[in-house]
């Protein structure tokens, strides 16, 4: 079982696990994740947690 996260932006972090300056990519891409150990449905209340998180207004971000 798999996530599937479509992003319109995203940021590089450790890309090939070097420490580099963060890249922002401002593009549409895919991202998939596979569990090993867990269940997807298990994480995904987390998950929308955080996107719910990220897409509050700046002054509501910093409140948190």
């Amino acid at each position: 079982k798999a996530v599937v996260v479509n992003c319109k932006q995203y940021v590089e972090m450790l890309k090939g696990n070097r420490l580099e300056p963060y890249k922002f990519s401002q593009k549409s891409v895919k991202f998939f994740f596979s569990f090993n150990y867990a269940n997807p449905e298990d994480c995904l209340l987390h998950i929308s947690q955080l996107r719910r998180a990220a897409s509050l207004p700046n002054a509501e971000q910093n409140a948190m």
